[in-house]
């Protein structure tokens, strides 16, 4: 997905009658400046990173009620909020905004979330009669100035920038049976109801609308009519939506021919020199009616304008999206196969991007997404960004994260060697499967060719040749000069790939390395710890998890950071540990309820709070968290580990395995009992699922994976025999059938959709796919023999090991989690191959390394540096730990000491 800097361009002024002082573009001055007529003192004033709150000292807000939304664009921000708070002061009500242009511009992005978009300064009404009045009010000030429509609200007349809609003014929010917080209002007898925050206008149905003359609400079609748009168009279906248009398959009737519109709205991605969706789409329609005739990209069949949006409707493509043609290509055929293919492509990819330049034109976003493979032909799509050469940047910086070159994220003018960069990144994409998102350091120091050059080796399970390794490298070097031109291009990807390629070298990953990956993760943990942050003790990137729980809260660093004082010892990180262990304690009682479960719940909390304690030898801390893992049900209305039934008993199953309480046990069995009578069964085998009228996002759903279905329950079911339950065994036997039965096996192993009843890909990683899949399944095969456990178990970590090189570094879904479940086959099958293979995975996790202040840290899917068990440095670590001392895997059992 393209993604547009949040720093606006340089030199650019908003348009208009406001004048905004400074040169960051900040907003806030003309607030400060309306203040100092007003008596500033009795207003509260606050920033942060994204919005600038302005309260009156003696307003009490109301929790929540009818709220107005103006919108603006980068132009009009400034005139909007000056004409805008003589009326809001004058009213003394509490308002935000957005603090400076580039956050108006990220409000009004491509492909800013559609339920937010556009909402640059909200208005919190004291009544309802103050809100009509506002409204009005507002209205009148702002008549004339352009923004686009907020999908979420209401218009408040039609073309008027105020909106309105009914939600929450302060944060209300509860957590879910799902361990995630939900926004709530309160209904009229102040039952919890969600606030629903949608693309759409949803009020609920006892808020009445202090808008009298209010146009009434369409009502909606009992039939599902054709929608024609230009007088010929007939709309089959949405591709997909965002906040500048979405995208559609549709009929041309007056050819009968399939073509795909693409809708522009208006002001929406309006960049600083007024230009906004509709203009991008119409230099879209001029590239593509330069270069269809060079056998570049589709044909344009019309652009036309339809109740004020503009539409392109062009030729379809049968044909499977690049990105996808190279997955099946390497899952059919294996890294090895797929290369020949792949370097075909890649001329075929090279030549098409010069006859590009040949017209005059730079693409600015040339990426797999944006190539569409018909009969092993490539065909360019997505324009938007085309311009021609030299064209000086007219807008902030933008491109698709890895394949934007970095000249082009400055703002430079648009040259060819930009597109070069772009043309570099997708050949590896096309060799490897691995999207090249190499986050730069902080303060930046190593050039990107660099960590390229040792990125680029890990990402493949076979080497590639020389030449094709220096020629990407080269394209993507920092230095537009250094990447060559189109004949070296041409030169390389026409020569034969030489041998035979090899599988890629693997060495132990110890000594320095290892300590440099380790020592950078646990200083990078002790040094953002926040113990006065009241809501997070760890940095988060989103805040809708409970920020005690194992998979995303507290609770995984703290385990991490205890697993390693347990090795390694330190006084720097007992007393890290000691201040964690009082923060959750004091965090966790502040929620009235929280889930229960392992990864989301208070399981998760209470184990990871027992092995911390245990660590620094905390006895007080240690009783604690025994008392609390005593509080926590037996039963509940998920079966899985990660919220339920599975994960609670594995939970009482560790405590009673490290504290040889009796009353763990019989909660451990209590839980084994209750799955097994909730067992269904149908032609292919037992089966679990959350209750259809449960309060959860997996009501009625059945899973294949670890984290939500059957191998997790299973495993449970498998460890819970150890209590000499020779029925769990059983029934832990009998889990094995569903996923023989629905296993997707081929020549790079076994793979699992996450549900049986829906369609979709098939996974290798822990939550729902391969790896977890094995955990379970290569346990069953060491505890019964069971040689189809066993085979499966092996084909499993087959596909494991395919996906390794291209995933990101975390548990849930990546490396780590991979290479854990491959020390399991090492361990379990006492196959040595196996930890050699782990090895290499560690050294595909280094080669990923980023430094954030001198420290050696690794980046999660999104690019960032998160803590987090699931996706981040905790996870890491303790992956990197066991790999070194051989302790058992975490949030496991059957393998502890007892005391």
């Amino acid at each position: 997905m393209k993604q547009e800097s949040r720093a606006p361009a340089s030199g650019a002024m908003p348009s208009c009658d406001a004048k905004i002082p400074g040169s960051d573009g900040s907003l806030v001055p003309l607030l400060r400046d309306a203040l100092g007529v007003r008596a500033a003192a009795s207003w509260a004033v606050r920033e942060d990173e994204f919005w600038c709150r302005a309260t009156p000292v003696e307003s009490t807000m109301a929790r929540q009620g009818w709220k107005l939304h103006l919108a603006a664009t980068t132009p009009t921000a400034g005139a909007v909020l000056q004409r805008s708070l003589p009326v809001l002061l004058d009213a003394r009500v509490p308002f935000k905004f957005a603090a400076t242009l580039a956050g108006v511009h990220a409000l009004n992005s491509s492909h800013a979330p559609r339920s937010s978009a556009g909402k640059f300064l909200t208005v919190y009404p004291g009544t309802d009669e103050q809100c009509a009045e506002l409204a009005e009010a507002l209205h009148l000030a702002t008549v004339g100035l352009n923004g686009p429509v907020i999908l979420s609200d209401r218009p408040y007349r039609r073309g008027s920038l105020v909106h309105y809609r009914y939600g929450s003014f302060v944060d209300q929010r509860v957590l879910t049976n799902d361990g995630l917080y939900r926004n709530i209002i309160r209904g009229p007898s102040g039952e919890a109801l969600t606030d629903r925050r949608e693309a759409r206008y949803t009020p609920p149905d006892w808020a009445r609308s202090p808008f009298a003359d209010a146009e009434p609400l369409p009502r909606r079609r009992r039939r599902r009519q054709p929608i024609l748009l230009g007088d010929r168009f007939a709309v089959k279906e949405a591709i997909r939506h965002a906040n500048k248009g979405g995208v559609y398959r549709a009929r041309d009737t007056f050819t009968g021919a399939e073509v795909v519109l693409k809708e522009a709205r208006p002001h929406a991605a309006a960049g600083p020199d007024g230009t906004d969706a509709r203009d991008l789409l119409r230099v879209e329609a001029d590239a593509l009616r330069t270069l269809a005739p060079l056998g570049v990209c589709p044909r344009v069949v019309s652009l036309f304008d339809h109740g004020g949006h503009v539409f392109l409707a062009v030729e379809q493509l049968t044909g499977a999206p690049l990105r996808k043609w190279v997955v099946d290509g390497i899952r059919e055929h294996g890294s090895r196969g797929h290369l020949p293919a792949g370097l075909r492509m890649a001329a075929r990819l090279a030549a098409k991007l010069e006859a590009v330049h040949g017209a005059g034109l730079v693409l600015r976003d040339f990426n797999p997404n944006n190539v569409v493979v018909v009969d092993g032909e490539p065909w360019l799509i997505d324009f938007e960004l085309s311009v021609p050469v030299h064209r000086p940047a007219e807008r902030p910086a933008i491109g698709t994260p890895g394949y934007a070159a970095p000249e082009q994220l400055r703002g430079d003018p648009a040259e060819p060697t930009a597109d070069l960069f772009a043309l570099g990144a997708t050949i590896l994409f096309v060799l490897t499967g691995a999207h090249p998102i190499i986050p730069d350091d902080r303060p930046s120091g190593r050039p990107l060719r660099d960590r390229l050059a040792l990125w680029l080796p890990t990402v493949s399970a076979v080497e590639l040749p020389a030449p094709v390794t220096s020629l990407i490298t080269g394209l993507m070097d920092d230095d537009p000069a250094a990447r060559p031109g189109p004949e070296r291009v041409r030169e390389v990807l026409a020569a034969p790939p030489g041998r035979e390629p090899r599988p890629a070298r693997c060495e132990p990953f110890s000594g320095v390395e290892w300590q440099e990956a380790v020592d950078g993760i646990v200083d990078h943990l002790l040094a953002t710890m926040d113990p006065h942050n009241g809501e997070a003790l760890w940095p988060v990137a989103r805040d809708i998890h409970d920020p005690c729980n194992l998979q995303h809260g507290a609770a995984g660093p703290l385990a991490a950071l205890a697993l390693y004082h347990r090795l390694r010892g330190g006084d720097r990180v007992a007393e890290a540990i000691a201040t964690a262990v009082d923060w959750m304690r004091l965090r966790a009682e502040r929620d009235p309820f929280r889930t229960p479960g392992l990864y989301f719940g208070r399981a998760g909390i209470a184990w990871a709070l027992h092995d911390a304690a245990t660590a620094i030898g905390d006895h007080e801390a240690t009783d604690h968290a025994v008392r609390l893992a005593k509080e926590l049900p037996t039963t509940w209305l998920s079966p899985d580990i990660t919220h339920g039934m599975a994960g609670l008993g594995l939970t009482a199953l560790h405590f009673w395995q490290v504290t040889g309480d009796p009353e763990f046990a019989k909660r451990a069995r209590l839980s084994a009992d209750a799955l097994s009578r909730s067992a269904r069964e149908d032609a292919d085998g037992p089966f679990w699922q959350t209750a259809d009228d449960a309060d959860s996002d997996f009501a009625g759903r059945r899973f294949h994976g670890f984290a939500h279905g059957t191998a997790g329950i299973g495993c449970f079911l498998l460890a819970a025999a150890e209590l000499g339950g020779p029925a769990y065994l059983d029934a832990a036997e009998s889990a094995l059938r569903p996923l023989q039965r629905h296993a997707v096996v081929d020549d790079s192993g076994a793979r699992w959709r996450s549900s049986p009843d829906r369609k979709g890909p098939v996974l290798p990683h822990w939550c729902s796919g391969s790896s977890g899949v094995g955990t379970f399944l290569v346990r069953l095969a060491r505890a019964t023999g069971n040689p189809t456990a066993r085979d499966l178990a092996v084909r499993a970590a087959a596909a494991a090991v395919d996906h390794a090189w291209r995933g990101p570094v975390g548990q849930c879904h990546g490396l780590a989690g991979n290479a854990e479940f491959l020390l399991d086959m090492a361990d379990h099958l006492e196959e040595p191959a196996y930890l050699a293979t782990a090895h290499r995975i560690a050294h595909a996790i280094f080669a990923r390394r980023v430094y954030r202040d001198g420290l050696t840290v690794f980046p999660d899917a999104e690019g960032g540096v998160s803590v987090e068990w699931a996706d981040g440095l905790s996870g890491v670590l303790g992956f990197l730990l066991r790999l070194r001392y051989g302790c058992p895997r975490q949030w496991t059992t059957g393998q502890a000491d007892r005391p």
